[in-house]
């Protein structure tokens, strides 16, 4: 039985005589050829496209069946294919077809609106430091003061002189009002000549700052060793006491022990005999050490201090 399929696409229209009774391809009719063996291709076609041809025929592109593809692929190697012009334009028409629709111009897969990997269960781990940061400290930092530290010089110190300056003048004490005032100094055996003269500097000092005068400062002077000597009773005249000074005190005893008591028990006694009522009494004592009979010193001391001194 000769059988039609006849397609329609792009206003074209093709066939394809196909006998499917027998295994010979007849031709169309006026086309005076002689029939070719291995017209069963065309069956296989036939079968492999058939649903997809009739989509094609109504305007609706559809995806190629592989097998379709396979049987339209082998029939353009067969005798008929070579013979039969309408054969040949018939394949050529639906092969490309079918080979385009294996074939996108875009891709296959929508793209996503967010990213494809999905989310990690844990942070990513933060972008590395070329180095690193600072260590903490373990404890803060000192609290800020409340006001700011001392400003600094505008300038460097002045360097110090290479020679000494003269020692300043000694300042004149000229608020001390009217006072008893006798300076006690130890002559014993222990005092060194450097040590008296220490010692005799700081009474010239004393005598030249101090007001002695017969209504401010009267000034005695003791020294003592063993025993103790009156080198000027108390007096209101300091050029008799400056006097009395460079006479009788010009070095120390060289000789002897220090009891500081008697010391002050001749100054007690002096206070009696010349100090001024009402006038307050003060007792200097100059020593290099511990009194000899510290008993009897301390024992002195409590004593001129319970009258007054």
């Amino acid at each position: 039985m000769l059988s039609y399929i006849i397609v329609s696409f792009l206003a074209t229209a093709v066939a394809l005589p196909i006998d499917f009774a027998s295994d010979t391809l007849l031709q169309g009719p006026g086309t005076g050829g002689p029939p070719c063996a291995g017209g069963n291709q065309y069956k296989i076609v036939t079968d492999s496209c058939a649903e997809w041809m009739s989509f094609a025929k109504d305007g609706v592109i559809s995806e190629c069946p592989p097998t379709c593809m396979s049987a339209l692929d082998k029939a353009r190697s067969s005798c008929a294919y070579a013979s039969t012009p309408s054969i040949k334009t018939s394949i050529d028409l639906y092969f490309p077809m079918c080979l385009s629709s294996f074939r996108t111009s875009t891709p296959t897969e929508a793209p996503t609106f967010g990213p494809s990997k999905a989310p990690t269960t844990s942070p990513t781990a933060a972008t590395l430091t070329q180095s690193p940061s600072a260590t903490p400290t373990v404890t803060p930092t000192s609290k800020p003061t409340t006001r700011p530290t001392d400003v600094p010089t505008k300038g460097p110190t002045l360097a110090p002189s290479l020679e000494t300056t003269a020692a300043p003048t000694m300042p004149w004490c000229t608020k001390i009002g009217p006072a008893d005032v006798i300076l006690t100094f130890d002559a014993s055996g222990s005092i060194q000549p450097a040590d008296w003269d220490m010692f005799m500097t700081f009474a010239d000092n004393l005598i030249e700052s101090i007001p002695v005068s017969t209504t401010q400062v009267h000034l005695g002077l003791i020294q003592f060793a063993t025993n103790a000597s009156t080198a000027n009773a108390l007096t209101g005249d300091k050029n008799a006491v400056i006097q009395s000074r460079h006479q009788k005190m010009s070095s120390p005893l060289a000789k002897g022990r220090s009891f500081i008591d008697k010391a002050v028990n001749l100054a007690s006694a002096e206070f009696d005999a010349n100090g001024r009522v009402g006038v307050p009494k003060l007792l200097v004592i100059l020593t290099d050490g511990i009194a000899t009979d510290k008993q009897a010193a301390q024992n002195a001391l409590i004593a001129a201090k319970a009258r007054g001194v």
